[in-house]
This record gives C-alpha cells, sequence and structure tokens, in this order.
C-alpha cells in the first residue's frame, strides 16, 4: 500500500511540475504578444499621425490654391477657330414601313390610374 501511495505522489509531483511549466511558458508567450501588440498599437499611432498632418497640408495647400484662383482676375480665353468639315454621307435605302394592324389595349385604363396624386407637403384647408 505504501508502494501505491508513494507512486501517486510522485506522478503528482511530476504533474505538478508539467503544470508549473505550462504556466510559466503560458505567461511568457503573452507577455511577448502584449509586447508586440503594444509595439504594433504605437507604429500605428505614428502612421495615423503623419497621414493627418499630409491630409491637413493637402488641405491647407488645397485651400490656397482655390483662394488664389478665386482672387484672380478672369482673362479672355482666346477664340480659336476650328474650320468645320463638311459632312457628306451615303445617302440610305430604306424599304417601305410596314403596314400593321394597331394593337388592342389590354388593360382598360381607368381615371385613379391616370390621375395626379396628391401632392405630399400640401396644408390641408381648414373645415368651417
Amino acid at each position: 500500500m505504501r508502494r501505491a501511495e508513494r507512486a501517486v505522489d510522485t506522478v503528482e509531483d511530476k504533474l505538478e511540475d508539467v503544470i508549473e511549466d505550462t504556466a510559466d511558458a503560458v505567461a511568457e508567450a503573452s507577455n511577448e504578444v502584449t509586447s508586440i501588440a503594444q509595439k504594433t498599437a504605437a507604429k500605428a499611432a505614428k502612421v495615423a499621425d503623419k497621414a493627418e498632418k499630409a491630409t491637413a497640408e493637402a488641405a491647407d495647400s488645397a485651400k490656397d490654391t482655390v483662394e488664389a484662383v478665386a482672387e484672380a482676375p478672369v482673362a479672355e480665353a482666346p477664340v480659336v477657330e476650328v474650320p468645320a468639315a463638311p459632312a457628306k454621307q451615303a445617302p440610305r435605302k430604306t424599304s417601305p414601313a410596314r403596314k400593321s394592324t394597331p394593337a388592342k389595349a389590354s388593360v382598360r385604363v381607368s381615371r385613379a390610374k391616370t390621375a395626379k396624386p396628391a401632392d405630399p407637403t400640401a396644408v390641408p384647408a381648414k373645415k368651417a
């Protein structure tokens, strides 16, 4: 019976060692992942700041250009005359139109369908 107890104790000790080693490995991996995530977040923040600055500079430049164009006197554009080429087309030969009987109305149209819809923004009149 003592042998069995010692065997159980030995297995328990080994299992505790394995669990502790695993916990240490998980903690180390977690710390490394956290560090990488923090570094990535810092880089992303730097890139976002640069993009914001570049966008602000581009917007300022565009505003300055628009203001300069708006303030500049309008010069009359030179008129360039382009000689028009005579359009010559070959005469089209067409066959006479085919005669057909008029189609009969398949659906009866009522007054309700052809009436104009009421104005949804109109204010109803007061009743006396």
